[in-house]
């Protein structure tokens, strides 16, 4: 069952929608440190290692064991703690903040969000197209009042020549600054290309919820989980899931 939180809630003396994000970044990688935890969160050194050190207190996330942190420290050449995400971590990246919706409700936001996947294949603006598409979760029960609804995709660089494909993230980084936008800190810069498709898919509405079909593997290798490809290669992904997923 996904976690349900709410936007007024705290988790560690901060907002939960706000934990939730940075547990969305963490679990995109393979571990993280306190350095990356403060650059999310926008918060100091200081104020993050507090907050750090209560999100694990939590069970949200683990320090990595003295071995993997002298290979990391080695390898990256930081003196910073290195974390990844638990199991809980990872519920909380799940979690929904949504109100209840109607099933019709559901299936015009299916249909919405499937339209936009369409204009972003469609069009030469974005740095990626989106590969994959699979419908997972509560709208894929009998249920008549369902939570989000949620997505799982996968996109690809939309230019095959790495040097040409890195200009055009560099080139669309400039554009969204030149238009004003301003980033929070290097990370968000960075992930902008990706996030915003993830912000035209989602078109303001809470009740989507997306993440990168790697994360929706991760989920599947500790839970039993239900999807339908709406767009994609069913058996690269039925691979990619695992025997934990079954198809609808």
């Amino acid at each position: 069952m996904t976690m349900q939180i709410s936007s007024k809630e705290l988790i560690a003396g901060q907002p939960a929608t706000k934990v939730r994000l940075l547990l969305r970044h963490i679990q995109m990688h393979d571990a993280v440190t306190a350095k990356f935890i403060a650059e999310v969160m926008d918060m100091d050194d200081s104020r993050a290692r507090s907050f750090t050190r209560n999100l694990e207190k939590l069970g949200f996330i683990e320090k990595l064991s003295a071995e993997e942190e002298r290979k990391l420290a080695k390898a990256y050449g930081t003196r910073y703690l290195w974390y990844r995400h638990t199991h809980h971590g990872l519920s909380l990246a799940f979690a929904s903040a949504a109100p209840r919706i109607k099933r019709s409700t559901a299936e015009a936001i299916i249909a919405g969000f499937m339209d936009r996947v369409r204009q972003v294949n469609e069009s030469e603006e974005y740095c990626y197209r989106i590969s994959v598409v699979v419908l997972y979760g509560s709208v894929l029960t009998g249920r008549l009042q369902l939570g989000d609804v949620d997505f799982g995709i996968h996109v690809t660089p939309r230019l095959s020549d790495a040097q040409a494909f890195h200009q055009l993230l560099q080139d669309r980084i400039h554009d969204a600054l030149d238009r004003g936008r301003v980033f929070r800190n290097l990370t968000h810069e960075f992930m902008w290309p990706k996030l915003e498709i993830q912000m035209f898919l989602r078109a303001r509405k809470r009740s989507i919820s997306i993440h990168e079909l790697a994360e929706l593997a991760g989920l599947a290798h500790k839970n039993a989980l239900q999807y339908r490809v709406l767009l994609g290669d069913k058996e690269a992904i039925r691979e990619l899931l695992g025997e934990n997923a079954t198809a609808v």
